[in-house]
This record gives C-alpha cells, structure tokens and sequence, in this order.
C-alpha cells in the first residue's frame, strides 16, 4: 500500500550530479547496527539504497549516479547513461528518450519530487498466506528502495502478465478427446485469470486509497517511459520503444502503451 498523503522526500544532494554521497564500500550492510555496549543510540544508521537495476551483471562496478535523486528526471537519465556502455547501437534510442525526458517528466528544482519505500517484487513466491487465505507475510526485501510516487502506483508483479480478455476452452487444448489438455491451456488461462484479477485489484485500490488510483490513471507515459530506458538495449523491444517515441515525438496525446504493443502479435 502506498500512502499518497504522506510520503519521503529526498534529501538534499551534496554532489554535483545530483545525487545522494555513495559510500566507497560497496559491501557496506544497508542498515548499521552498533555493537552490544556501545555508547552510540540503538537506532540504525541506514546505508546507500541500491535499485536492483544498480547491481545486474557488472552495474554495480560502474561509476554512474546510484541516487537518491531530487527527481524522476535524475534517476531516469543515470540509467540511460548506464546503458551508453552497455551497447552502443542503442544510443540513438537513449538519445531520443533524452529529448522527452523534460516533457515526460518537468521538473522544477525549488520543489523535490517526493518519493516512497517500495517492495518492486510482489510476486506469487514472495506473498505469505495462512490456511484461510489471509495475508501473513511479505518476503524478499533485500531490494526495496525510494521510488517517485508514480512508479509505486502500479500493478503488483504476480499481475503483470499477457492480457487475455477470453476464457480458454479446454477442448481447444486437448490432442484427443478424453485426454488432459497441454500446458499451454493452463498458461492461457492464467493468464485470464490474472486480467481478471487487475480489474478487482483496481476497485480494491480505489476503496482503500482513491489517491493512489489517480496517480495510476494518470502515469501511464511516464511508467512506458520508464521501461523504454530499462530495456533500450533489448533487441525484443527494440522496435516497440522506437515506434512509442515516434508517437510521442509526433504529439501524440494518448499513444499505445508499451504494454499493448509488447503483447500485440
């Protein structure tokens, strides 16, 4: 859940990129406890916060802005920048998606944007429940970090999955009459079922915290923005993130999502 009234705001930077000091450890624990005796308080000293993009293969090696940020625009132009070293036939795209950076995302330098701790790893193996189906616990951790508001109002990630606005027949599924249906079958309705589930999940979201469906209604550009800079060098999606910046670059108001275009065959 994500209280949309009450949120974090990023400290001031010291740095001249912007972003938070980064301690020269990189093996620093996140959170500092004093030993047993010792004169310093009890309360934690918490360490850098690393996205898990940060540390995939050799990022965490590379000498780039970790934050936090003061807005979206920073933390957003430190992966781009990321990616030039990864491969450099994406440039011309991260060229491009730093030309709609101020549109996507204006900043104003006297207001910080604020920000939130996030759990970006809501998946079916990490949510705890009892017999009766009630929620008891929520694992995996090690990766949460301060995210604008925006990128919290999202689906969880045991919800984002293909759309699939049809129900399955089974006997689609089945090579012979009287046998078991292949694998695909139960995928397929996976993957209605979990459709179905992001429409009940945003009523849910709206009872709970009107708020929060604002800001979701409202960030589908910026969330497409988010994964064009994630997966700029994706040979997959490629050709998606091309066509969404030629939509936005022509003025497009409500361009496809990346979503509808990943999943449209």
């Amino acid at each position: 859940m994500v209280d949309t009234k009450r949120s974090i705001l990023p400290k001031e930077s010291s740095s001249s990129d912007g972003s938070a000091p980064m301690r020269k450890n990189l093996a620093v624990p996140m959170f500092n406890v004093p030993d047993k005796g010792s004169s310093e308080e009890a309360s934690p000293d918490v360490g850098r916060v690393v996205s898990m993009q940060f540390f995939w293969d050799s990022h965490i090696h590379q000498d780039v802005p970790r934050g936090l940020f003061r807005s979206t625009g920073g933390d957003l132009d430190s992966d781009a920048e990321d990616e030039v070293d990864d491969a450099t036939a994406t440039l011309r795209i991260i060229d491009n998606l730093k030309s709609l950076l101020p549109l996507v995302f204006p900043t104003d330098d006297a207001d910080p944007e604020p920000s939130v701790i996030f759990h970006d790893d809501v998946s079916g193996h990490n949510i705890l429940v009892d017999d009766n189906g009630e929620l008891t616990g929520l694992l995996d951790w090690e990766c949460v970090s301060a995210v604008p508001i925006w990128k919290a109002c999202d689906y969880p990630d045991f919800l984002d999955e293909r759309l699939r606005l049809s129900k399955p027949d089974i006997e689609n599924y089945k090579r012979k009459d009287g046998e078991e249906p292949d694998e695909m079958y139960f995928e397929h309705l996976w993957h209605y079922e979990t459709t179905l589930l992001r429409d009940i999940f945003i009523n849910e979201m709206r009872r709970w915290d009107a708020g929060w469906v604002e800001i979701f209604d409202t960030s589908q550009v910026k969330r497409d923005f988010d994964y064009a800079v994630q997966y700029c060098d994706s040979a997959v999606s490629t050709r998606n993130i091309e066509a969404w910046i030629g939509d936005m670059t022509a003025g497009i108001s409500n361009p496809r999502s990346m979503d509808d275009r990943i999943w449209s065959f």
